[in-house]
């Protein structure tokens, strides 16, 4: 299989306990993983801003990420 080069654009609400799990089956299931990731959270939940970073940084691993954050939420 050919690989290509891919940036995945992740959704987040402010919910870091469920972006871990999405994350990490997500990762675990796909057969090519992408170069980078774009992870907008939309703070449905004000304060979460550290621990989603926290999770996103710890379940991406050495690929390139990018955080962007909307407080107050502007709905994706």
């Amino acid at each position: 299989m050919k690989s290509i080069s891919y940036t995945l654009v992740v959704a987040s609400a402010s919910r870091p306990h469920l972006l871990s799990t999405t994350l990490n089956t997500l990762f675990s299931n796909i057969d090519q993983q992408p170069d980078a990731i774009v992870l907008h959270d939309d703070a449905v939940f004000p304060g979460k801003r550290d621990a989603v970073e926290a999770v996103a940084q710890r379940e991406v691993g050495g690929r390139v990420l990018l955080c962007w954050f909307d407080d107050p939420a502007i709905g994706h």
